[in-house]
């Protein structure tokens, strides 16, 4: 499936989707056929990762997300290898890659919910005890983890309503 399509699908989909990122990822290959020029712009060229985050920033990704360019090449690469074909050592500017700081990160954790409301009653009765099984889908983008306290917050009139606290199963982003 062509890129612009499938982004457009994922945002049709959930048109929340990009504005959980906090980050772009991308393959920025010189195509086609990884013969492209290393001057090249523009999408399918050695600078994709630009027209994708432009295009994705109309469907909600923030215009200044940290960007990860996790593979990209041409068909013969060996002159932009970091590694040395005849030896076991490395090119200088492995090292000066390799020497720069990283900066640790630390993204806010959306922690969210959407509940089933089918399992709820439409009518409580006053002084009556109820057991309700709720369904929720983890929304955010972090994991749920058996470990951390969760507090549900139910509001409204109920004088004395207690919500006894379970552990909630270590649950992935949009998994149930």
């Amino acid at each position: 499936m062509e890129m612009s399509e499938f982004i457009t699908r994922m945002y049709e989909s959930d048109n929340q989707v990009f504005i959980l990122f906090d980050g772009w990822t991308s393959h920025s290959y010189p195509n086609p056929n990884f013969s492209g020029s290393v001057y090249g712009e523009g999408k399918g060229s050695i600078r994709s990762y630009l027209w994708e985050t432009s295009f994705t920033q109309k469907y909600g990704l923030r215009s200044r997300v940290p960007i990860f360019i996790t593979e990209t090449g041409w068909a013969d690469f060996d002159h932009f290898s970091w590694k040395e074909s005849k030896t076991d050592g490395f090119y200088p500017q492995y090292d000066i890659v390799a020497k720069i700081p990283k900066i640790e990160g630390e993204p806010e954790q959306i922690k969210e919910a959407k509940f089933d409301t089918k399992s709820l009653p439409d009518k409580l009765v006053s002084d009556s005890f109820y057991t309700i099984r709720l369904l929720a889908t983890n929304t955010g983008q972090s994991i749920w983890n058996e470990s951390e306290k969760y507090t549900l917050t139910i509001s409204g009139n109920f004088q004395g309503a207690e919500v006894p606290s379970r552990k909630i199963p270590t649950t992935e982003p949009l998994l149930k």
